[in-house]
This record gives structure tokens, sequence and C-alpha cells, in this order.
């Protein structure tokens, strides 16, 4: 009988690669929306709140080596609940930062808009 036939690109043994998953915060609390957040600190809401839930789920079945983080509420909240899962630490890496959005820094979309016309 022939072996069952592996998914195009899927290792039969994953022992020789790593994988890399890349997770942006998730949806930030009411305060937040129509604000200019990029490189500030914001709140998670509970819908973002409820995707790290989903995380930590999908994570739970994974090995996880590291964990890298902004040093930004918004990140460092889920990375800190997928570390602790891991019994891992979280490493703070400044360069994960949003963009730093200069004078339209914290303020309202609308306002630039109204302010800063193009």
């Amino acid at each position: 009988m022939a072996a069952a036939a592996q998914p195009l690109g899927v290792l039969p043994e994953v022992t020789d690669f790593c994988r890399l998953f890349v997770c942006r915060h998730p949806e930030l609390a009411v305060e937040a929306d129509g604000v200019v957040v990029g490189s500030g600190e914001a709140r998670l809401g509970r819908r973002g709140q409820d995707t790290v839930l989903l995380w930590l789920r999908a994570f739970g079945r994974l090995r996880v080596d590291a964990v890298f983080a902004a040093d930004r509420p918004q990140c460092q909240d889920p990375a800190e609940a997928i570390a602790m899962a891991k019994g891992l630490e979280v490493a703070v890496e400044e360069r994960l930062r949003d963009q730093d959005m200069g004078s339209w820094q914290g303020r309202r979309w609308d306002e630039i808009a109204r302010d800063d016309p193009v």
C-alpha cells in the first residue's frame, strides 16, 4: 500500500527549520478610536483581549523559544501573556515600535484633516 501523500510544502518531520510568527498588536480600546497612536501607548480593547486568548490557544500547541515585543502596553500585554504561558520572558525590542507620527502623534484624524489639509 502506498504511503499517504504529504501536503505540498509540509515536511513529514519538522526538525530542520524554524518558524517566525509576527503578530501586530490586536484591536485597541475605544479611547484610541480615531486617534493617531503611532509609537504612543494605548490599551487593548475587549476585542483585542479576546484576540490574545485566541493567540494563546493557537500557540499552546506550538514550541515557542522566544517572544519579542515593542516597549508599549498594546504590544507588551499580549507578548507577556504568550511568554508566561510558555515559561519565557519577553525580550523588549524598541525597533518593533510603530512609526513615530511626528506632530500628528496623539491627535485625532479628524482634527488633522481639518487643521493640516494636504
